[in-house]
């Protein structure tokens, strides 16, 4: 009887050691079985690492049909046996309202969980949720802290450089955070060749330090079989020749592998300029216009687009649709190519004879550090000087007109800003409300 109590344990431990195992599934999933991780994540329902990976599985479509339902479930079970990344995406959706009922309590508390188990991702989306809500003292601890990670590292280039965020811009600090990630081992390569766009950007841009366009090319070039964004922003410095001597047809050809109207704004306003001008390609008027005409609104390209219609590309005559003046901030990335692109806006709405709107794109320039003395300057304000006062005019233009200096001025400041009566004796009256002229009483 004792030998058949034995033989029968000895049985049990042995079926119990070819039972399913946590290593099986993530060997299976690492390559790429996803049936047969499924198979395994499913027999160990109690253990957070397989529900976690079975929320990945339902989330993406792999080895089952994706579910978002599904997903969700899995997420809250690994939340609930406490896994760290589980808690990390559980907050960051639930503080954003991604497929789940927006909560921002219940969210920061999953990822200061996430945080507190060693989870310094969480402290990225905690960061930046309070940054996004203008709430700078308590994010950017969070921030600071997962600078050690990818993650941490690329965000505080892009709040630090100006692209996103209301947080005081700072070269330096976003450059280095840029060039560290580069360095760093088993990035995401989506997250690894926008961090190598946005550096090259900023040695091109000279952001923080002296303008480098060699250094650019010297680190985008063994990229640019890799990455579409890469190959663009190399083949438009090669078809300028900075950084290196021209190569115009090399750069068409690099835009035209794989051009489609959504690729980014370097490739579609390089290949404008470059049938505008017949080098590299035929000479297209027509194809410029078209090319010139793809603009997404975003990045460098919205001021390299204004630039290159002032310069008359394709037969155009200025941006037809300029961006709004004052969304540059200063000590941003895109401050010099936004200064050069308003000065040349500002020139080609003077050669249209319309001053007013060329003094306040030339004031904009100025606000980006163009000088504030030019010939341009003098050129509008004499052409203003030449007529009376219009509704819109800043106080300076007014004083460039015929109405000239008032006698006096009466001045009232509120909580909406300042009004002022500027006094004409045996003419009229002026009045501004922020240095703009709204009304005249004659």
């Amino acid at each position: 009887m004792f030998y058949r109590l034995l033989g029968i344990a000895s049985i049990a431990l042995l079926l119990a050691g070819c039972g399913p195992k946590l290593e099986d599934g993530l060997s299976a999933f690492q390559a790429k079985e996803y049936i047969k991780a499924r198979e395994v994540f499913q027999k160990l329902p109690d253990d957070g690492v397989s529900l976690f990976h079975l929320y990945q599985m339902a989330d993406g479509g792999l080895g089952m049909a994706r579910d978002d339902g599904q997903a969700i479930q899995y997420l809250y079970q690994a939340a609930a046996k406490e896994h760290p990344e589980a808690l990390a995406i559980l907050g960051n959706r639930t503080l954003n309202g991604w497929g789940i009922a927006k909560n921002e309590g219940i969210g920061i508390g999953y990822l200061l969980n996430a945080i507190a188990k060693g989870n310094r991702d969480a402290g990225v989306d905690l960061g930046s949720y309070y940054l996004g809500n203008g709430q700078i003292s308590l994010g950017l601890p969070y921030l600071e802290k997962a600078n050690s990670t990818a993650r941490g590292k690329y965000y505080l280039g892009l709040y630090y450089s100006g692209f996103i965020g209301k947080l005081p811009p700072n070269a330096e600090i976003a450059r280095k955070s840029w060039e560290d990630l580069v360095q760093m081992p088993g990035v995401p390569s989506g997250m690894l060749n926008d961090a190598r766009v946005k550096l090259a950007e900023m040695y091109y841009y000279g952001y923080g330090a002296r303008q480098d366009a060699t250094a650019a090319m010297k680190l985008l070039e063994p990229y640019i079989q890799e990455d579409k964004a890469v190959k663009n922003l190399f083949a438009w410095l090669l078809y300028r020749g900075e950084g290196s001597i021209a190569d115009k047809p090399r750069a068409v050809a690099l835009w035209n592998d794989g051009f489609k109207s959504s690729t980014d704004d370097y490739a579609s306003y390089g290949l404008a300029l470059a049938y505008a001008t017949g080098e590299g390609v035929p000479l297209d008027t027509e194809k410029a216009k078209e090319m010139l005409q793809q603009s997404r609104d975003r990045g460098a390209g919205t001021f390299w687009q204004m630039a290159l219609y002032a310069q008359g590309v394709g037969g155009a005559k200025c941006a037809p649709i300029p961006p709004s003046r004052g969304q540059v901030r200063l000590g941003t990335l895109y401050q010099s190519i936004a200064r050069e692109a308003y000065l040349g806006h500002a020139q080609c709405i003077y050669d249209t004879g319309d001053y007013r709107d060329a003094i306040n794109w030339l004031e904009e320039a100025e606000r980006l550090g163009a000088p504030k003395q030019s010939k341009l300057r003098d050129a509008i304000l004499s052409k203003l000087a030449d007529g009376w006062a219009s509704i819109g005019m800043t106080s300076e233009q007014v004083r460039a007109s015929k109405w000239g200096a008032p006698n006096t001025v009466n001045r009232t400041t509120a909580a909406y800003g300042t009004r002022e009566q500027w006094v004409y004796r045996g003419r009229g009256y002026l009045y501004f409300r922020n240095g703009v002229l709204e009304s005249i009483q004659n």
